[in-house]
């Protein structure tokens, strides 16, 4: 299919907007976590995510890499970024979940 024929029929082109269902199961799980999400880099949230099992209480085989989380907080519209990666201080970004 062209570009062309697959705006015609109303896909997406660009996925930089569309939570996949895995992404989507990662922020319900930062959700669910009971940490404090005022303030936390992605590496946090990483260990935080892998602690909470999945709806049905199994172990989460799914599990982000940090690169993969921060571009799906990113994404997603319930955490904003409070400050973007220092290199120099080897502090990732800061993010926290709007209110």
């Amino acid at each position: 299919m062209s570009g062309k024929s697959m705006l015609r029929y109303g896909h997406n082109l660009s996925r930089m907007s569309v939570m996949t269902s895995h992404e989507q199961r990662w922020i319900d799980a930062l959700l669910r976590s009971e940490q404090d999400l005022t303030c936390f880099t992605a590496k946090e949230a990483v260990h935080w995510i892998a602690g909470v099992p999945n709806l049905g209480g199994a172990q989460r085989k799914m599990i982000p890499n940090v690169v993969k989380l921060n571009y799906t907080l990113r994404k997603s519209k319930e955490f904003e970024c409070m400050s973007q990666k220092n290199k120099r201080t080897k502090t990732g970004n800061e993010w926290r979940l709007i209110q």
